[in-house]
């Protein structure tokens, strides 16, 4: 994040370190929602060598974790590589799904390439999950309010509440209501 200062002044009376941190952090506040922040999520590179009559199998458990085919080539024994990229996240249980679909015969590496914009409907539950386990870790005494949490996690309020009602089943009203 780069932020650029065009005016300021010092007055040995009012100004200090605290009040120019103060500035700087109230800046910071109201200038991320205005930049538009989107969710990153670390994509990977995958190659899988698998044997020629499991080649369908992989491509489509590949597809089902949100995996994009980059290429396929040719191998030695009726084999194929398959080159794709995969959200990292997606990629837990993939060795064991490997494992079943080729009984033992494909092989494959995953190394980390970069960070891509997150797709809306994954960026919603991880934001109503922080903003979940917010609402536990501060709602002790009952004065947490629409406001407090939108502006601590940086969310537009009426975002924050339709967003909410989508993922928990509920109204973030009845959710502060139930942990009162």
């Amino acid at each position: 994040i780069k932020a650029v200062l065009y005016d300021g002044s010092y007055h040995p009376v009012d100004s200090s370190e605290m009040s120019f941190k103060m500035a700087a952090a109230i800046a910071y506040k109201e200038g991320i929602p205005q930049a538009g922040p989107v969710l990153l999520e670390p994509i990977g590179t995958l190659k899988v060598l698998v044997p020629d009559e499991m080649l369908g199998d992989v491509i489509g458990d590949i597809n089902k974790r949100r995996g994009r085919i980059i290429g396929m080539n040719p191998a030695e024994n009726r084999r194929q590589e398959i080159i794709a990229e995969v959200p990292v996240s997606e990629m837990g249980d993939f060795p064991t799904a490997m494992r079943s679909i080729a009984q033992g015969r494909a092989v494959f590496e995953f190394n980390f390439e970069r960070y891509e914009e997150a797709p809306p409907f994954i960026a919603q539950k991880v934001i109503a999950e922080k903003a979940r386990l917010y609402i536990q870790e501060h709602y002790t005494n009952g004065t947490l309010s629409v406001s407090e949490i939108s502006r601590e996690l940086y969310i537009n309020q009426t975002y924050l509440r339709k967003m909410f009602k989508e993922e928990m089943g509920m109204t973030l009203l009845e959710y502060l209501t139930k942990y009162r």
